[in-house]
């Protein structure tokens, strides 16, 4: 989020959780949308976009990618990062096609992007929200936190 933010992206943020989503608009999120509430979510990016979705999205779950495809823009852009629902997802070729969208998985990239994103991020005052510090000997309890999707942002061992 901070990324698109810094790149001048106006930002939607989905999730299960108000009190993540108040989190979110507070490091800068334009558009908040609960899933739970809205379990037809992407009928509501679709609204608040005036119908036209989104251009690019990065997509945690995976379990639900026809809803984020739903959601997008013609020529839009989904960038895999998760699997938080799972490896295995349907999906309809229909709306990729109809809409030309490039689905594409992400991995953790070089060492030169890691240093020019943190140049970035220097330039641009933006600072990693950190959710919770655990010691490394509390690492089951983090984990445990961790697995079961409590946090928002980064969740950091201390030695």
């Amino acid at each position: 989020m901070q990324i698109g933010k810094m790149m001048g992206a106006k930002v939607i943020i989905t999730s299960g959780s108000d009190e993540k989503l108040a989190i979110a608009r507070k490091l800068g999120a334009d558009i908040t949308v609960n899933y739970r509430k809205y379990p037809e979510w992407q009928q509501q990016v679709l609204e608040l976009t005036g119908g036209d979705g989104v251009d690019a999205a990065v997509e945690m779950s995976w379990s639900e990618l026809h809803k984020t495809a739903e959601a997008m823009k013609l020529n839009g852009r989904i960038a895999v990062v998760g699997l938080l629902g799972g490896q295995f997802t349907e999906i309809s070729a229909f709306p990729v096609i109809q809409k030309c969208l490039a689905i594409q998985g992400v991995q953790v990239g070089s060492k030169k992007s890691f240093e020019d994103m943190i140049r970035a991020f220097g330039l641009n005052n933006v600072h990693p929200y950190i959710d919770r510090i655990f010691s490394v000997e509390d690492i089951t309890e983090a984990m445990e936190y961790f697995r079961n999707g409590k946090h928002i942002g980064k969740v950091v061992l201390t030695f």
